[in-house]
């Protein structure tokens, strides 16, 4: 839940993970915003915190906040704006993954995205803040009155809201950097990989209108999967109830 001051009006900035948070941030610093709120992992931020191997916030960092705990902190009178941006739900998750396949523990890189995925939703029915509240649907962070932009169509039509919503001269859509870049090497989905992503992110389809991929006849339920990285998964969400951020 970032929070950004520009030109004396504040907004409130819902970073969906992996939708360009970290570009729109930078480029927010590059106009001349003030941001707080946005610190990746209080860990690095608070010395005392990492020596005591735990967080000093709840189980994600602030940016990533959902709705519903950010409503219970800030009053949506004390910002004058609110947006975010979306992402297809399959290109979200599979940016995820090549994050950690990247930058993840020696031991999940080593996972293909089936394995990983099943690992994954495991323990997020047990912990729905895992990977730092990453795999949450983007339907979470939705508030009333927030303008809603697809990360498909460009920055150009936020350009002009935000220097609108600001009372500033036109804003360089090109200004925004492109940052976290990831290897593009296109994933191959089995029918079964895609039928869990069309169920997990079931809401978020319906809600931004982003059109399932492959086949989506009797989908599995989220959460219903019996395999073996599954089971793995949810005894790991039971037993590790606290600070899941660690892959």
């Amino acid at each position: 839940m970032p929070l950004i001051r520009l030109n004396h009006k504040v907004i409130y900035f819902a970073h969906v993970p992996k939708t360009a948070g970290s570009s729109l941030l930078e480029f927010f610093d590059a106009i001349g915003g003030t941001v707080v709120l946005s610190a990746v992992d209080l860990k690095v931020a608070y010395p005392a915190a990492r020596q005591a191997r735990r967080r000093q916030w709840e189980v994600t960092s602030p940016q990533h906040l959902p709705a519903a705990a950010t409503n219970g902190l800030i009053n949506p009178e004390f910002y004058d704006a609110a947006f975010m941006f979306t992402r297809h739900p399959e290109d979200r998750l599979l940016s995820e993954y090549r994050w950690r396949k990247k930058y993840g523990k020696s031991w999940v890189r080593r996972l293909g995205f089936s394995s990983w995925f099943q690992f994954f939703q495991g323990v997020y029915s047990q912990r729905s803040s895992v990977l730092d509240g990453h795999l949450l649907p983007q339907s979470a962070y939705v508030q009333p009155q927030m303008q809603v932009f697809a990360l498909e169509d460009g920055f150009q039509a936020f350009a002009q809201w935000l220097s609108e919503v600001a009372e500033m001269d036109p804003i360089d859509p090109q200004l925004v950097p492109r940052v976290n870049t990831a290897d593009p090497t296109t994933i191959p989905l089995p029918p079964e990989d895609q039928q869990q992503i069309n169920a997990f992110y079931a809401q978020d389809f319906e809600r931004f209108g982003y059109q399932p991929r492959g086949a989506v006849a009797n989908p599995k339920q989220p959460g219903t999967s019996n395999g073996l990285w599954h089971i793995t998964g949810r005894v790991y969400g039971r037993l590790k109830r606290n600070a899941l951020n660690i892959y």
